[in-house]
């Protein structure tokens, strides 16, 4: 992929090796059709020299300005993010630079920025807008957290995610994780395990979801218009939930609320 970099470049090397770029962008594979899979207004890195030379990779800051981001899947099945092979697809091994190295980041910020994934074999089409993000993994064996306000199908949310091991995460591995997430008037705790290798998750759920009108935003539907007693004014959902890698969902101990009706649900998808 080419990275072009316009205006002005600043490096630093002590104490802080880094760089701060004007604008930049990355091509895209030569199949895609959204533009660059990478553009912003500027970019900076930084690692501590210091920790660097006792062989510690210690990165002390990433920011993006105003990024694009654009992530496409191919009629065939080929992924722009991953690189290297002659058709697209990339091998990744311990002999691969970077593999295996452990690292600590201090802070990354995103602001300003877009994501836009394209799935042409579907025809799936999903842009985040008005990224505000924040990410911090200072421990690599251990704790990682990132903060995230966006726009998603025209609704404003907010999400806070922790993950209780990250390199753990990294290898596909189910990990403790807690999210919170707010939309509206919706409001949804997960305290549990998952994993995204194959996707997976299982633990306590409390969702307050308003009269689903926020949630529908999200999901890119209409609000299903709920009677009276049964969902119209407020939809709650709370109880142990099991997401399993072949897609089954579980719901044990649940309780209900609909308006002002409340239910104990076992329920299997």
């Amino acid at each position: 992929r080419d990275l072009v970099i316009d205006g002005a470049v600043k490096p630093s090397f002590w104490p802080v090796l880094g760089v701060q770029t004007g604008p930049i962008h990355i091509s895209n594979a030569e199949w895609a059709t959204e533009g660059p899979m990478l553009q912003a207004d500027g970019l900076s890195i930084a690692v501590d020299m210091a920790a660097l030379m006792a062989g510690t990779v210690k990165i002390t800051g990433i920011e993006a300005i105003n990024p694009r981001f654009v992530l496409e899947r191919s009629k065939t099945g080929q992924e722009n993010w991953i690189f290297g092979g002659g058709g697209g697809e990339g091998t990744v091994s311990t002999d691969t630079p970077g593999v295996g190295q452990a690292y600590t980041l201090d802070k990354a910020v995103i602001s300003g920025g877009t994501l836009l994934f394209v799935d042409h074999g579907t025809g799936q089409r999903v842009e985040l807008s008005r990224i505000e993000a924040t990410v911090k993994i200072p421990d690599y064996v251990g704790q990682a957290q990132m903060d995230l306000a966006a726009v998603l199908n025209g609704q404003a949310f907010t999400a806070g995610v922790t993950l209780g091991a990250y390199q753990g995460f990294l290898d596909g591995a189910a990990v403790p994780v807690d999210l919170h997430l707010k939309a509206g008037d919706a409001d949804v705790v997960f305290a549990g395990r998952g994993g995204y290798a194959p996707m997976q998750a299982e633990g306590d759920l409390t969702a307050d979801l308003g009269n689903l009108a926020a949630i529908a935003a999200l999901a890119g539907s209409a609000a299903p218009g709920l009677p009276e007693g049964l969902g119209a004014r407020r939809v709650a959902v709370a109880g142990k939930v099991t997401l399993t890698a072949e897609g089954a969902v579980f719901l044990r101990g649940g309780k209900v609320d609909l308006d002002d009706n409340a239910l104990t649900v076992d329920a299997d998808l």
